[in-house]
């Protein structure tokens, strides 16, 4: 069951709008996967992903709970003014800032350490989906996990890139060529994690249980109402 709701995961990672679910669902399935399996990294996995997810949340909301209400003063503040845009702070904007800083500074401050949270996460995802490429003796988990890694290392290369032209043609107008750049990283990125979280999903859906693979290896295969040996003997037995 964990295994299938790893793949279904993994699948909906790759799905847009519903792959927030997908992120949600993935660590619950790497914990209960883990612990079924006697994994201790699979379960510190979830376990990880699942706080830094929380933590994610709870500052989003924090930072649009503190937020929300200022901007709202303000769009107050503009119709008063018949449309044009206060001076200066006024009174109530300035006012509720001053309330609201403590909870918008935790907000970046939760989202700040959810983030570093999350990196390490990740790299324990990439591990914990190569270990189980192994036990499961499935390539396409394998597979998603390298392909994981290129993506990360693409987004590293185009940032360094960006960041080269950006300092080299500061004063020489290239914003288009960093548009175009940050443009084809994404796509590139966006391309590689989306065929990486498909080949994961259907590697975990269609990867058979170990136990199963030690009766082929084996030469047993399992068959309803017990097990048919096909080794050299050419016995049969049963179980019923």
């Amino acid at each position: 069951m964990s295994k299938t709701l790893l793949g279904v995961s993994y699948i909906l990672l790759a799905v847009p709008y519903i792959n927030v679910a997908g992120a949600f669902l993935l660590p619950i399935a790497w914990i209960i996967e883990g612990r079924r399996r006697k994994k201790g990294i699979w379960t510190a996995t979830g376990i990880l992903g699942l706080i830094s997810i929380i933590l994610i949340t709870a500052g989003f909301v924090a930072l649009i709970g503190s937020v929300l209400p200022l901007v709202t003063s303000l769009q107050h503040e503009i119709t008063v003014g018949q449309g044009q845009p206060p001076q200066t702070f006024p009174g109530n904007f300035s006012e509720g800032l001053l309330r609201r800083t403590p909870s918008g500074l935790a907000g970046i401050a939760l989202m700040a350490i959810a983030s570093l949270l999350y990196v390490v996460y990740f790299i324990l995802m990439l591990v914990s989906l190569y270990q189980a490429g192994s036990f499961y003796r499935s390539g396409l988990i394998k597979v998603s996990a390298i392909l994981y890694i290129i993506g990360i290392a693409a987004v590293i290369l185009f940032v360094a890139f960006i960041i080269t032209q950006a300092t080299s043609h500061a004063a020489g107008g290239a914003g288009g060529v960093l548009v175009n750049s940050m443009l084809a990283g994404v796509i590139i990125t966006g391309i590689l994690l989306f065929v990486a979280n498909i080949l994961a999903g259907i590697g975990f859906l269609t990867a058979k249980e170990p136990e199963e693979q030690q009766y082929y290896i084996y030469g047993y295969a399992p068959a309803s109402g017990g097990m048919v040996s096909s080794g050299s003997e050419g016995s049969t037995s049963s179980t019923g």
